[in-house]
């Protein structure tokens, strides 16, 4: 299952429904921290008014780029910290570039020679390059199922792929390997790989001193059974090795480009993401396996999400057996290891088991890709096990404290709360228990922060049926928040 809807319920009680400064830099390894995982990576600080000779892996070819001295930008103090240190391409603007190289006349193709002058031949950027190249390859070869799965797969030169327009993963490097030299770009070729599916080759390239990592095969689209469904994935353009270790794992671990290195035990053990879990900014607070082992029905994981829009929140679901429960997912106070929003997933098991549980970023509306998922292990018996409330999509975000489960404890007297996130709070509405005799309580505001209010009450759950938490943005309308059961 690719994609999950969401849920929006409303309620009308009424019926109504300057000059620059040239630099050049020299190679260091720095450390940082990605996915909750320490590790080291190749970078390079800038330091000289003249080039310095700096010795690379064999293969590796330089692209010689000056670093301009940047202007000092303003800094919201109520803005999280970002992590930056990868290139930055997250804003750079490809669509000219990938326009070009979609266009390109026929003629230009003939040969390697003068495919590579066309596509270089506008830009200035070695970056701009590159893509140009990238994206020509993607757009224009297909990849050879045939010998793929006829297990006849041969080395091919460029020119070959290019004649035929057909490859396997090899050829695809290999293209890019020389469309890219003869362009002057810069560039290594991958190497064959024991990946999770098959083996494969990719390309790297270093830029701005950095090892990044390229794969115009992923780029171009993904087999789906015995077809190639294209797709252009542009995550795989220039990808950090702290992200493409997920998912490519080489022969020579010095081309994994991290330290401490993987072996391929720890390759197979990293969880399963997709490029969207990156490209939402998307990061894992602690390590965490491919698999989740719980002993009391519980289940929690925390993740920490850079650049946020919460317009494309978070959803995640346990599939157990034949269910499929929603889970809860609350935005915590604290901010995650880099500075960005995090937020703790919470489940419980119904019974002793195994199940899925399933990670999606809501990208259009109530619809959205899966990004990441986990095989789940539970030793526990069950008895745990309690549904969390089902919560629906509203134009703010919020983290409902208070209760967390679906089911409300008869004649008890429970604590409704719930916390509102960057909102201002003159445009903050008006929040009510909609009860199941259709009256209302209203709740009031205990608590604030810089970026958030909290709103409470205390009510006795003396009424059997739906209790709904809900926000009236307008008179006597009321749109659902969650909703509870008391039985």
């Amino acid at each position: 299952m690719d994609y999950l809807k969401n849920l929006t319920k409303k309620l009308d009680i009424n019926g109504k429904n300057d000059k620059s400064v040239v630099s050049y830099s020299t190679t260091i390894i720095t450390k940082r921290l990605e996915n909750g995982v320490p590790v080291e990576v190749i970078t390079k600080i800038y330091e000289s008014n003249s080039p310095i000779e700096v010795k690379l892996p064999d293969g590796m070819i330089e692209i010689e780029k000056p670093a301009e001295t940047p202007k000092p930008k303003e800094v919201d103090p109520d803005e999280p910290k970002m992590d930056d240190s990868i290139v930055g391409l997250k804003d750079y603007d490809f669509s000219k570039v990938d326009a070009y190289a979609r266009k390109t006349p026929k003629a230009e193709a003939e040969n390697t020679t003068r495919l590579s002058k066309y596509l270089a031949k506008p830009w200035n950027n070695e970056l701009d390059k590159l893509r140009c190249v990238f994206t020509w390859i993607t757009e224009n070869i297909q990849y050879d199922t045939d010998s793929y799965f006829g297990g006849n797969s041969q080395q091919c030169g460029p020119e070959d792929v290019l004649k035929s327009r057909k490859a396997v993963c090899e050829g695809y490097a290999v293209l890019f390997d020389k469309l890219t030299s003869d362009a002057g770009a810069g560039y290594t070729p991958g190497c064959d790989i024991d990946s999770r599916q098959f083996a494969h080759a990719w390309n790297g390239v270093l830029y701005k001193g950095e090892f990044l990592l390229v794969d115009s095969t992923w780029g171009a689209g993904t087999l789906n059974g015995m077809d190639f469904e294209k797709n252009f994935e542009p995550f795989h353009f220039l990808c950090s090795p702290t992200q493409f270790i997920y998912s490519h794992f080489p022969e020579n671990s010095e081309q994994q480009y991290v330290t401490p290195k993987l072996s391929k035990a720890e390759f197979l053990d990293l969880p399963y993401v997709k490029p969207k879990f990156f490209s939402s900014g998307l990061g894992f607070v602690k390590h965490l396996g491919n698999e989740i082992k719980v002993s009391d029905d519980q289940i929690t994981i925390e993740i920490e999400r850079l650049h946020p829009d919460e317009s494309k929140p978070l959803y995640a679901t346990l599939e157990w057996k034949d269910q499929e429960l929603t889970a809860l997912i609350q935005r915590l106070a604290t901010p995650g290891p880099k500075g960005g929003r995090k937020y703790k997933l919470l489940s419980t098991c119904p019974s002793k088991g195994e199940g899925k549980f399933n990670i999606f970023v809501m990208l259009k509306g109530n619809e959205g890709p899966l990004v990441s998922t986990f095989k789940v292990k539970n030793s526990g018996s069950g008895k745990h096990f309690a549904p969390y409330v089902d919560t629906y999509s509203v134009p703010f975000s919020f983290t409902i404290q208070n209760p967390v489960h679906a089911k409300l404890p008869y004649n008890e007297h429970v604590k409704f709360e719930i916390t509102i996130f960057d909102s201002p709070e003159s445009e903050l509405p008006s929040f009510a228990l909609y009860l199941p005799d259709k009256t209302t309580k209203d709740l009031h505001k205990v608590s604030s922060t810089r970026d958030s209010y909290t709103f409470a009450i205390d009510a006795c759950v003396d009424k059997k049926g739906k209790w709904n938490l809900t926000y009236c943005s307008k008179p006597n309308t009321f749109n659902f928040i969650a909703q509870y059961t008391a039985e």
